[in-house]
């Protein structure tokens, strides 16, 4: 698949609880989005977000799902971060199309909070067609 545009979007860990929100964003809302992928920590253990918060743990990613929604149905259901992430050369992007996510709507399940910690973000990276 040939993806012509992308956008990063991160979502903000303020607080260790088990379901967190995505932020607002046009391009979810009214692009015709066509794929995704997560970053996280490499093998040091090191791995920042743009805004320079770290990134959530190895142990976190494995136990985190992403649900997207359209208006209130569940368009894509507890997909698990760790089968998304991009990890170096190996880009993992979940392929699908999809228009008018509604981004704060849907949200990041967290199975274990006592691996994520304030100050730590997830960053989406979405590939989108107008």
């Amino acid at each position: 698949m040939n993806f012509q545009k992308f956008t990063l979007v991160e979502i903000q860990i303020t607080a260790a609880v088990a379901k967190i929100s995505l932020p607002d964003n046009d391009i979810l809302r009214n692009k015709k989005v066509v794929g995704i992928e997560t970053y996280g920590r490499n093998s040091a253990g090191n791995g920042k977000s743009p805004i320079n918060r770290v990134f959530i743990t190895p142990q976190a990613m494995q136990e985190s799902y992403l649900t997207f929604l359209c208006d209130n149905a569940e368009v894509l259901q507890q997909i698990p971060l760790q089968k998304i992430l991009a990890d170096g050369a190996d880009k993992n992007v979940l392929a699908f199309e999809v228009t008018g996510i509604s981004p704060t709507k849907s949200y990041i399940e967290f199975a274990d909070t006592t691996s994520i910690a304030a100050g730590q973000s997830v960053c989406l990276g979405i590939y989108y067609e107008d």
